[in-house]
């Protein structure tokens, strides 16, 4: 998956897997916020 890929990139890349955990959340955080943009999205150009 893209987040398995996430979190061996930044493990061989930075020896640690906090960067795949914040980005894990910030996903997380942003698909909340998806389907408030995707109206926005409609409403402006749909």
């Amino acid at each position: 998956t893209i987040l398995g890929a996430i979190f061996a990139v930044s493990f061989i890349r930075y020896k640690t897997i906090w960067p795949a955990i914040i980005a894990h959340f910030f996903l997380d955080f942003l698909n909340l916020f998806v389907p408030w943009f995707e109206s926005l999205y409609q409403k402006i150009f749909g």
